[in-house]
């Protein structure tokens, strides 16, 4: 059975209140467990993941353990991941209606 997220220590993934907004991230970083899987579904292998958000590139621990935090807590990533594709999903709906308005009171 998988610890609670809360007490991860997993080696080299972290949560730290009011760093992105205390989601699991790779420690000494501000890449999310969550940044990772995107690059995961989209097909990208652990070594391409390894510089894909970072001037320090990760290391292969790095990737693997964020990766293997995910499929220990899976429901509690995936409900990250599905906040933030609603969050941005209505900013994308705000931004039109705002944009809209400004090109009809022209």
């Amino acid at each position: 059975m998988a610890t609670p997220l809360e007490a991860v220590v997993e080696g080299h993934v972290v949560k730290t209140p009011g760093v992105r907004g205390g989601r699991a991230r790779v420690a000494g970083t501000r890449i999310t467990v969550a940044d990772l899987v995107w690059l995961h579904k989209w097909g990208k292998t652990p070594d391409e993941m390894r510089a894909y958000y970072s001037d320090r590139p990760l290391t292969l621990g790095e990737v693997h353990a964020a990766l293997s935090c995910f499929y220990d807590h899976i429901d509690e990533i995936e409900g990250e991941i599905a906040a933030q594709d609603a969050w941005d999903a209505d900013f994308e709906r705000r931004r039109a209606e705002h944009l809209a308005k400004k090109a009809a009171s022209r």
